[in-house]
């Protein structure tokens, strides 16, 4: 047999060898989940009060690239616009639920994306029709965009547009064909979908990031 030709020696390394592999797997899902360990920070926590990272856990982004363009997409109030626009958020809206509790989170990068849809929509409606309540909501976001925005500000180079230039607009910038380096955003879809997977029914509740 071929087990039976193997050393005695070599037989003990093999084992300690797929033991390790096994852990190391184990810990990486445990990671990619947002599970209780955080092997950035080596720390343990409860997910209960102040005991929870700042950011989610999935380990360290890689880098993703994007060209601005006008794209057809993402209209204001197209027919496809509901569609579309809600296709860009995982299954529980933006929200994970970590720890033994499943405590819900939400991520910063989806509560800008439903701001931005908030506001759509209220441009979407007609003027006479739109509630002060909308409005509010509106604000909220206006200042929730802005904050995010100037704590990571994107210091891109954007030179002046060939096309706008040909219609003699010298002066603007529309920043349309310039290539931005990112965070790789499908990453972070992928993983909240994981964890929605593994999040029971009981605790899928529907959260929002915007105050009604």
């Amino acid at each position: 047999m071929f087990e039976e030709s193997i050393p005695n020696g070599v037989k003990g390394i093999l084992v300690v060898f797929l033991f390790v592999t096994s852990l190391v797997a184990n810990l990486l899902v445990l990671w990619r989940n947002g599970d209780m360990i955080s092997p950035l920070h080596h720390e343990t926590y409860e997910y209960s009060g102040d005991s929870f990272p700042e950011f989610y856990p999935i380990g360290e982004l890689p880098e993703a690239h994007i060209v601005i363009e006008d794209t057809v997409h993402y209209q204001i109030n197209e027919a496809s616009a509901d569609e579309e626009w809600a296709s860009m958020f995982p299954r529980g809206g933006g929200f994970v639920h970590l720890g033994h509790s499943s405590r819900p989170f939400g991520i910063s990068m989806y509560h800008q994306l439903a701001c931005l849809d908030n506001i759509r929509t209220t441009l979407a409606t007609p003027f006479a029709e739109r509630a002060d309540a909308q409005l509010k909501r509106n604000h909220h976001c206006f200042n929730y965009l802005r904050q995010t925005i100037l704590c990571e500000p994107e210091i891109r180079l954007e030179p002046e547009s060939d096309k706008l230039n040909d219609l003699g607009l010298s002066e603007v910038v529309d920043g349309l064909g310039t290539s931005h380096i990112c965070n790789d955003w499908a990453m972070v879809f992928e993983a909240m979908e994981t964890n929605f997977g593994r999040t029971t029914m009981a605790d899928n509740l529907t959260y929002f990031f915007i105050p009604a």
